[in-house]
């Protein structure tokens, strides 16, 4: 049978940026040397796009 163990210990660092034009997520996982970022694109109640 397998033992499955939660630990506490594991930890996601996440960093939000949010600006009028594009908001930014950066991603770090302790440990490791690569971070993930991602750029959403904002859109403005006033575009014709956002309905």
């Amino acid at each position: 049978m397998t033992k499955v163990e939660h630990t506490s210990d594991a930890r996601v660092l996440v960093g939000i940026d949010i600006s009028k034009h594009r908001h930014e997520v950066l991603i770090a996982v302790p440990g490791k040397t690569r971070r993930r970022r991602m750029t959403i694109l904002a859109l403005s109640r006033c575009s014709p796009l956002h309905t």
